[in-house]
């Protein structure tokens, strides 16, 4: 798989990036989606607009509410799906059976899939007890309201972006022959990285504040974050936020550069830079 949860790299020292900034020499550092300096701008319209918001344990709305928690969530199939767990008594009275307060709660990985990754399947809360042994599992996948697979995972090769996939978990439990039925959807997205912000430094008396004067654009509509790195004379410095100190970092005719990067939650996007010359 490409990956299994969105993020952006944290740190990094040289890599795709710097030769994109062609910087000759020194330490630079990505704060990305998970610095303490990171500022959100867009957003969604609200938690469910995406079919993997209500099941990839985020609050994309900042309502304070994660997925099947949020009312937006609430005609989610994937909500639906693993609130109501279907049993289906092969004859059998359920009341009499060991296992009929067991459930399987299933589960789709990675949550929020790409035209790159394989889906599996995954039984992410078993059976307990003795109710588990020598149970019997089937795997139903299913696009488009098509049944296509019944293996426990899908190939990246038979997956398209905006596809809808679910999974349909069915057990048979050994001895009374109950089955219980556990349910699960993604989504197959291309992401689309956002794109470079505007960026200029405001030099005060005592400081040089890089600012975000336009916002970057996401074209799916996801909150952009930002990280900052600085340069001086063409060489790369070890800070990591919007503002320095000119009486402790900075020398007359020196020329300073920042760099505002962009991620999405899922890739790093565009740089934006801004350059002053101090004591000009």
């Amino acid at each position: 798989m490409s990956r299994s949860q969105p993020g952006c790299y944290a740190a990094q020292a040289g890599g795709v990036l710097k030769q994109a900034m062609k910087w000759a020499a020194g330490v630079w550092l990505l704060v990305g989606c998970a610095g303490p300096d990171a500022n959100t701008v867009g957003g969604i319209e609200g938690q469910g607009s995406r079919v993997w918001e209500c099941k990839d344990g985020q609050d994309n709305d900042l309502d304070g509410l994660f997925d099947c928690e949020d009312e937006d969530c609430s005609e989610s199939e994937s909500c639906v799906g693993m609130a109501a767990i279907e049993r289906v008594d092969s004859g059998l009275d359920s009341d009499d059976s060991a296992a009929a307060d067991s459930v399987v709660t299933v589960g789709i990985v990675p949550a929020n899939p790409t035209t790159d990754d394989d889906l599996e399947c995954l039984v992410t809360e078993p059976l307990s007890g003795e109710s588990q042994v020598g149970a019997s599992y089937r795997f139903v996948w299913s696009q488009g309201g098509s049944q296509v697979s019944e293996s426990p995972s899908v190939s990246s090769d038979q997956t398209d972006e905006g596809q809808a996939w679910s999974c349909e978990v069915t057990v048979t439990l050994p001895n009374d022959g109950l089955q219980i039925t556990g349910f699960d959807e993604v989504q197959v997205l291309e992401n689309h990285p956002p794109g470079a912000p505007v960026v200029v430094i405001q030099d005060t008396p005592d400081y040089l504040v890089c600012i975000v004067s336009r916002a970057a654009e996401d074209p799916d509509g996801d909150p952009v974050r930002y990280g900052y790195s600085w340069e001086t004379d063409g060489e790369g410095r070890n800070f990591q936020g919007a503002v320095i100190s000119k009486e402790e970092e900075t020398s007359n005719g020196e020329t300073w550069t920042c760099y505002v990067s962009t991620c999405d939650g899922y890739s790093e996007g565009e740089i934006g830079s801004a350059s002053i010359v101090i004591g000009y």
